[in-house]
């Protein structure tokens, strides 16, 4: 009888390390699901970027009180480069590719 004892004992105590199971699985998802959705929405910014825009931004606004146009060139980086043409940003190659598509569509305007 001892045996019968011992049995219904484990299953009393399987059946509340399976409780304890389902509750510690119930309170991963639930993280798992905070963090999901922690992950959508803006990107946040540091303080230096946050003081970067804010200077553009005043300088944008003190520009357009002013009525005079804002120069994007003070606005760039010190190290940004210039592009002054489309052609400038491209590879050699994507500048040959646009030159022939370019020629081809001139060739198929005029004929």
């Amino acid at each position: 009888m001892d045996v019968l004892k011992a049995l219904r004992e484990l299953y009393l105590e399987k059946t509340r390390i399976d409780r304890l199971i389902a509750i510690c699985e119930s309170k991963i998802k639930e993280q798992d699901r905070r963090l999901s959705r922690s992950k959508r929405g803006r990107k946040s910014m540091s303080a230096d970027e946050r003081k970067i825009v804010s200077e553009r931004m005043r300088n944008y606004w003190a520009s357009r009180r002013n009525g005079k146009p804002a120069d994007p060139a003070e606005n760039l980086d010190p190290g940004a480069e210039e592009v002054t043409s489309v052609m400038d940003g491209l590879s050699p190659s994507q500048g040959q590719e646009i030159q022939v598509l370019d020629e081809s569509a001139r060739a198929a305007t005029n004929s």
